[in-house]
């Protein structure tokens, strides 16, 4: 007789494993994230960036916002 084994639980909330087996990461809402984009800033835009408590998710949310206000994105 087979034993039924539980797969493991998910110890990393931010990945979830595809049907194919291939790890993908979903930190943020229901979208995985691309690869990271860096930037630079004046600096005081910097120390006001870096002074927030989510501050990858603010300036996700600013560039979102700024595509769609130019017609890049639709939304």
């Amino acid at each position: 007789m087979t034993e039924s084994v539980e797969p493991p639980a998910n110890k990393h909330p931010r990945f979830r494993i595809r049907e194919d087996g291939k790890i993908i990461g979903i930190p943020y809402g229901e979208q995985p994230l691309a690869k990271p984009f860096h930037v630079r800033f004046p600096q005081d835009v910097d120390s006001v960036v870096r002074s927030m408590d989510n501050k990858q998710q603010f300036i996700r949310d600013a560039v979102i916002e700024k595509l769609k206000k130019e017609g890049y994105l639709e939304g």
